[in-house]
């Protein structure tokens, strides 16, 4: 059997707020409900509300991958089974060596990395030349946002965050920036610091005159983690990663659950948990979910005073 579904009209809507409200008028509420009309959020003895800027209209999920020169073929196969499996972000990690335009060739046969977000980490002088050119001689315009090398890639500790935070704030100049930010699998604190500190480094850069073109990307962490208890990490995988797309990420990088970076279950597993929060939760589609909750305002808001005091202004 079959069940019919159909979307309630305004009308059928208005009928349903007042069944709930029993004796009190719909009409005495300070809200307008009507066709194309979007509702505020609604504060309790707080009109606190921050606005936090979004740069992209979508997720990325990065994932971490060590290179050596004399593999590049096979280091290509590795990316293009995670592209096909739904990575939009790559974090390549050179490891100091030295590569050359001619063996970047094949590590990026058929990768358009206009269409991915990359870093690249550990690269030396010769690489990142190596890099700088393979980029020019492909890619006309490519956007800021697609690539960042080493000295545009950084990291927030969670460790004594609020100093770390504020540090960075005052002492960033870069015109880019790929900013890994440290989950602490404090759900509610992590979905606050990432308010907080998203929200003071647009606005200090907007009054500095600088650019504010930077993504903000959730880093697991692993220091929470038990090699006893995959299972558990594996849970707290997923609420760290719900805390940095609520708390306004533009991307994640889940860290393996059993801290075996190249092992193909702890990437699937990872990518899964990533897919969990688009295509069933579609965390995507929706913009700082978490505006209107008191108690995160009043968080962030905390959050916030703390990294400010530590600015020293």
């Amino acid at each position: 059997m079959s069940i019919a579904f159909h979307k309630p009209n305004i009308a059928e809507v208005k009928a349903l707020i007042q069944k709930e409200l029993r004796l009190l008028p719909l009409d005495s509420l300070a809200i307008q409900v009507g066709e194309n009309q979007s509702l505020s959020p609604i504060y309790t003895n707080s009109n606190k509300s921050h606005k936090i800027p979004y740069l992209l209209d979508y997720k990325v999920i990065f994932q971490l991958f060590s290179l050596t020169s004399s593999q590049a073929e096979t280091n290509n196969r590795d990316l293009m089974e995670a592209l096909e499996n739904g990575q939009n972000g790559l974090i390549l990690n050179f490891k100091h060596q030295d590569w050359t335009l001619e063996q970047l060739n094949p590590l990026f046969l058929n990768i358009r990395l206009d269409y991915v977000h990359t870093e690249f980490l550990n690269t030396n002088s010769v690489t990142e030349k190596s890099i700088i050119q393979y980029l020019n001689n492909n890619y006309i315009n490519l956007s800021w946002n697609n690539s960042a090398l080493s000295k545009e890639v950084y990291c927030i500790s969670d460790e004594n965050f609020y100093s770390a935070a504020a540090n960075f704030i005052k002492s960033f100049r870069g015109e880019k920036a790929f900013i890994h930010i440290e989950l602490s699998g404090d759900y509610f604190r992590d979905i606050a610091k990432i308010r907080a500190f998203k929200t003071l480094l647009y606005q200090h850069r907007r009054l500095e005159g600088l650019s504010t073109d930077f993504l903000l990307i959730g880093e697991t962490n692993l220091n929470n983690k038990t090699k006893e208890n995959p299972e558990n990490n594996i849970l707290k995988l997923t609420t760290e990663a719900m805390s940095a797309l609520i708390g306004g990420c533009e991307g994640i990088w889940i860290r393996p659950h059993d801290n075996q970076t190249d092992s193909k279950f702890s990437t699937r597993i990872a990518r899964n948990i990533f897919h969990l929060m688009q295509e069933e939760a579609y965390m995507h589609l929706v913009n700082d979910v978490s505006s209107g909750s008191y108690f995160i305002e009043e968080y962030t808001e905390m959050v916030a005073r703390e990294i400010y005091l530590n600015l020293g202004v």
